[in-house]
């Protein structure tokens, strides 16, 4: 800081938090190149850092700073936090020296003016450090809204949630009787202050179907949200191949109240040219059967056509 109060930017360092960031050294971390003048960085494990990447702070977490080759004058820090406010996290800045702390604003720039002065402990390296922590809080996550209905011949899953915090994703969870369920979709928690997700089940039953979601936090116990339940019409009849792209060179075909009878499949290339062909015989009711290439099959866009036993035809288009 100058004598006139002006300040000049001398050095400069980041730290990012992220829930997929590592809080051991990695790539991700960067080394820091001294200067000619003061020096300032980030320490960790030994090794000075510019730039600093860790994963989101849970509990508790320490930026443990470097300052060297200083002079015997006022300086200041400009701390500047960027969308680090959650729910019971408070951070400081810990003078070592002085054995003081002063308090953070998580969303704003804190100046904080501190001297170096003829005590050599004044100038330690190791002086200053900021200090995060966080009240165990019980998960403050609300559903707004949460809403599954049939859209054409799918089912529709939507919610709203607020106050997400330290969440590591949603579990879509599905079942015919409401009360033992399977596990249909995963889907990343954003962890923002209001959010909206989305999930499509392509693949619905005639009859009842149950829809719920399994809320995990990072660290926690798993809770569940509240059960839906969805009733596609009892005359409900499709025809559906899945997973659409195909996976591992083989998909499933999902025949819903279609006649009993020989389905023939014909699969065609983009040049409609012929390359898989089958029958499967369906009893009748709902079934799915795995549809298995006898050779692999290329990379690329593909028309699937069913004729089903009374000669009419279904067309799909497939990725591969």
């Amino acid at each position: 800081m100058r004598n006139d109060g002006s300040t000049i930017l001398l050095d400069g360092n980041m730290v990012q938090y992220q829930s997929d960031f590592s809080n051991s050294l990695d790539s991700l971390d960067i080394r820091k190149m001294s200067n000619f003048s003061e020096n300032f960085g980030l320490i960790r494990n030994g090794t000075t850092l510019v730039v600093e990447r860790r994963k989101t702070i849970s509990n508790t977490d320490t930026i443990f700073f470097k300052l060297w080759q200083t002079h015997q004058i006022t300086y200041q820090f400009e701390l500047i936090t960027l969308n680090m406010e959650q729910p019971g996290l408070s951070g400081y800045l810990e003078d070592l020296y002085l054995h003081t702390k002063t308090p953070l604003n998580l969303n704003d720039t804190n100046r904080i003016n501190f001297s170096i002065n003829a005590d050599t402990s004044s100038a330690s390296p190791y002086r200053f450090r900021v200090i995060f922590s966080t009240l165990a809080q019980p998960l403050t996550l609300t559903f707004t809204s949460f809403k599954a209905f049939q859209q054409n011949d799918n089912v529709d899953i939507n919610w709203k949630t607020e106050n997400e915090y330290n969440l590591k994703q949603y579990t879509l969870e599905k079942s015919t009787d409401g009360i033992n369920f399977l596990k249909a979709s995963v889907i990343k928690a954003k962890n923002a202050i209001v959010n909206n997700y989305s999930w499509v089940d392509n693949n619905p039953l005639a009859g009842e179907s149950y829809y719920r979601i399994q809320v995990s936090p990072i660290d926690g116990k798993n809770e569940y949200s509240e059960v839906l339940k969805v009733t596609m019409p009892k005359g409900f009849s499709f025809i559906k191949a899945y997973p659409n792209p195909v996976q591992d060179n083989n998909f499933n075909l999902q025949i819903s109240n279609e006649p009993a009878g020989l389905y023939k499949l014909m699969l065609f290339n983009q040049f409609g040219s012929l390359v898989m062909q089958k029958s499967i015989k369906h009893n009748g009711g709902n079934s799915t059967q795995l549809i298995k290439a006898s050779q692999i099959i290329p990379k690329g866009i593909y028309q699937l056509e069913i004729i089903k036993p009374d000669g009419s035809m279904e067309k799909f288009g497939l990725i591969y």
